[in-house]
């Protein structure tokens, strides 16, 4: 609890007004709830087994690691079984562990031992941060379930709701290069619906009865990945106003369940904006300990699976994926690949 108390609690705090609730309140709130003490403790134990100074402490990072994953299934367990039945009472214990663990899928897959990682989260030590972050997505989406159901009790507890929601998103101090990307990924999203919509209407032409009310409703994926562009800038547009740290998370939460199909799918064009999104992670390396490394490692796993993708290949997307690869360090990495495919196409 000393680890929890004296600085994990730093990596979770969004708000100034947070500091008291997470370092003291949410503690006395886990004296109730075991789940919600067990996951601080994971919590505590996982940020010892990133942290270089447990081994110059000749501490072992592994019995750190094992001990975040057991406090972190016993935790998951008793969670799964409170959550049943969402009371006035037991609410906040509810949403706090939901909104803490989401990181844990993160990080994990990093450090714990292959066996270990496979019995907890189902994925091996293997698996990318790609797969971590649809993990923790869906870990998120949980979340925004419960905060719907919660949403008066939640508005009116120790919580700063009002504030995020209340934040001021000026657009008007993105820089160019921001507003240069999102106006990409939107046209590249209008584009791809144009082409789409040309191939249908060729499809329908011996089906006119198929049309109708149809023509005029815009396609789902269209839908999906527009509110996901929207919402990308207004994060970026909220992160300079700075009041509220890894205000892209938020981003996570949002109920949008056809964009979340479209990343299991690996969508192109749904894993380019994950990939502006994880500019933003990247921002958070150094400041959150959940979030080292993390967007970089994003950005060079979707860079590896959009340069194996023909949808890819043209310039508009060739100049996104170079902003977002300059935004996280990667610059260098992604101008190699440009001279090998010119290369290639000679």
């Amino acid at each position: 609890m000393h680890q929890w108390s004296t600085s994990t609690y730093k990596s979770y705090c969004t708000i100034v007004e947070e500091v008291d609730l997470l370092q003291v309140a949410v503690p006395q709130l886990g004296l109730r709830y075991g789940f919600l003490m067990d996951g601080l403790f994971a919590l505590a134990a996982l940020e010892l087994a990133t942290s270089p100074i447990t081994t110059t402490n000749g501490h072992s990072k592994s019995a750190y690691v094992r001990a975040a994953m057991e406090y972190y299934d016993r935790a998951l367990s008793a969670f799964r079984v409170e959550l049943v039945d969402i009371t006035l009472e037991n609410h906040l214990a509810l949403y706090m562990f939901s909104y803490l663990a989401g990181t844990f899928a993160l990080v994990i897959p990093r450090v714990a031992p292959q066996s270990v990682s496979e019995t907890i989260i189902g994925q091996s030590q293997s698996m990318s941060t790609l797969d971590s972050i649809k993990t923790m997505m869906k870990m998120m989406q949980g979340t925004g379930a419960l905060i719907m159901k919660a949403w008066n009790w939640l508005r009116e507890g120790p919580l700063q709701i009002d504030k995020a929601l209340a934040q001021e998103a000026p657009y008007d101090k993105l820089d160019d290069g921001t507003k240069a990307a999102m106006a990409r990924l939107h046209a590249i999203n209008d584009a791809r619906n144009k082409n789409d919509a040309g191939d249908k209407s060729n499809d329908n032409n011996d089906d006119a009865d198929n049309t109708g009310d149809q023509e005029d409703r815009p396609p789902p994926t269209w839908t999906a990945c527009k509110q996901a562009i929207l919402f990308l800038e207004e994060n970026f547009a909220k992160e300079l106003e700075g009041s509220i740290k890894s205000i892209c998370m938020s981003w996570l939460v949002r109920p949008w369940k056809e964009f979340h199909v479209l990343l299991e799918q690996s969508d192109p064009l749904a894993l380019l904006i994950l990939m502006h999104w994880s500019v933003m992670l990247h921002r958070l390396d150094g400041e959150f300990f959940w979030a080292n490394k993390a967007g970089r490692n994003l950005t060079m796993d979707i860079l590896a699976i959009l340069n194996r993708t023909p949808a890819a290949n043209p310039p508009e997307w060739r100049e996104c994926m170079f902003w977002a690869s300059e935004q996280v360090g990667l610059s260098a990495l992604v101008q190699i690949v440009e001279t090998q495919r010119s290369a290639l196409n000679e």
